[in-house]
Order: structure tokens, then sequence, then C-alpha cells
């Protein structure tokens, strides 16, 4: 949550088109607005300098609008900045059309809307502003862990908002197996495995 890319996660559809030359993104997809006349865009850009790396995108895609839709516009920035073994991260985007992406609708999450006018509120597309923060702390060889704050403001009428916090521990027990654990509690349930309050969540990761 306070991503573009959201949490838990939105299933997005079939990729139809991904083209890649050097740090330049550009990803088409089918819509997830049914009668959409155009396919959901991304055009993104990635690159380092010195010790921070960050990504700039930018999303277009035709919303579902009442009776019909309207094309709306998201931009955002990521960016990682590397000191020693430990990093901080941070995020912001802002745009109209954006709940097919961050799973947060005008009214609340996706899940209650069920994507019908996620992005729109008397017949026009609702901008919203999203934005995230996180550190990460290299322990040993094998253990790291993790801080992360994200929040989503929708524009609306009814000032929705969600936020969430979470911590995490992560051993490297095998070159190709992580343990982990982690602690989240989140003001909204977004996906019916992500309720509202604290939870713990337990993985294990396998790289093959």
């Amino acid at each position: 949550m306070g991503t573009a890319s959201g949490g838990g996660s939105y299933i997005r559809p079939d990729l139809t088109l991904h083209y890649t030359y050097k740090g330049l993104r550009f990803t088409a997809q089918d819509p997830v607005y049914d009668n959409a006349s155009l396919p959901d865009m991304v055009v993104s850009y990635k690159d380092k300098i010195s010790n921070f790396d960050y990504n700039v995108a930018v999303t277009a895609r035709d919303a579902e609008n009442r009776d019909g839709s309207d094309v709306g516009i998201g931009v955002s920035l990521a960016g990682k900045l590397t000191l020693g073994k430990d990093s901080l991260h941070a995020s912001i985007y802002n745009g109209k059309g954006m709940g097919a992406y961050s799973a947060i609708c005008v009214g609340g999450p996706l899940i209650m809307n069920g994507g019908v006018d996620c992005d729109a509120e008397d017949g026009k597309l609702i901008s919203q502003t999203g934005y995230s923060v996180g550190y990460k702390h290299q322990f040993t060889q094998k253990l790291r862990g993790n801080l992360r704050y994200g929040e989503v403001n929708v524009d609306d009428a009814a000032d929705t908002s969600a936020n969430v916090k979470s911590a995490n521990l992560i051993y490297e027990y095998l070159p190709d197996l992580d343990l982990g654990i982690e602690w989240r509690n989140q003001d909204v349930t977004t996906f019916p495995w992500m309720p509202a309050g604290q939870q713990i969540e337990i993985m294990a990761k396998y790289d093959f």
C-alpha cells in the first residue's frame, strides 16, 4: 500500500506488449475496464546516480466513469539510497485512474468496491495520492530486516484513506531458500488475506 503497484496484490490482466531499451520500459496490458478503447499503459525509466537508484513512471488507462469512461493519467517516482549494507526507500505517486494499481478506490478498498467506478465519483475521475517510506538493515550476512509505512489518500467526498505499517525479519537459510516473519498493521481490509488490524505472517521463498 502506498505505491502505484498496490500490495497484496491486485491481479493484473494478461500482458499484451512489453518493450525494454536500457533503462526505458514500455508496457501495454489488456485493460481492467472491459469497454476501454485503449490498453492500460505504463512508461517508466530507471537509472542510478552513485548510490541512489530511481524510477520514474507515467501511467495511462481508460477508466470507467459512470456510463462511459475517461482517460486517467498518473505519475510516480521511487528511489533507493544505499548506505553501506543498509538502504532507505521512498516512493510517491499522484493521478487519476490509479485505483486499479493501488487497490484503493473512491469510497474504500477495491475489494469493497468490486471495481465498479473505482476511480470515479459523480461522473468525474477522482485523483489520489500515495506514498511509502522504508528502511532495510542488514544485521548479518544472512539476516536482514525491513521497516515500512505506506499511505493512500483519495480526493473524494469521503476523504477515503488507507495506511499500513510493517516490520519483518528475513533469514537466508540456504542460498536459494529464505525464511521470514512479518508483523503488519493496516487500518482497512484490502484483500481477504489482508484484513484490517494486526497480523503476523510467516513466509518461505525458494528461488529456482
